[in-house]
């Protein structure tokens, strides 16, 4: 970057060729540096990420047991998640079932009570 910026400040009495390819090769460096830092710490932010969702895995009793024969924390997510929408949907065509139970036996008692 010092080294750029001395080029950018020296001055040629004639159009000087080789001072503009100095400063356009420093000046791509210099970009290609600024990126490679930008991945990295776009890295380190998905590593951070990723190191917090384990340690929300491991806190979590059932993930943290299921993550510890190797399962990955978003997939034990996704099949709590299912399996909690299996267990209410399980909930719900039980009562669907029990009130059908219910009018059909109330139906019995009314045609029963209307005979006798």
């Amino acid at each position: 970057m010092t080294r750029l910026a001395r080029v950018t400040e020296r001055r040629c009495a004639e159009q000087c060729p080789s001072l503009r390819i100095e400063r356009a090769t420093l000046a791509a460096r210099l970009d290609a540096i600024d990126a490679e830092a930008a991945e990295v710490k776009r890295q380190e932010a998905a590593q951070d990420r990723a190191d917090a969702a384990r340690a929300a895995a491991v806190s979590d009793p059932v993930t943290g047991t299921l993550t510890a024969f190797g399962i990955p924390s978003g997939r034990v997510d996704l099949i709590a998640g299912l399996a909690f929408a299996a267990v209410l949907e399980a909930v719900a065509c039980f009562l669907l079932a029990a009130r059908a139970a219910c009018r059909r036996i109330a139906q019995t008692q009314h045609w029963r009570g209307s005979n006798a």
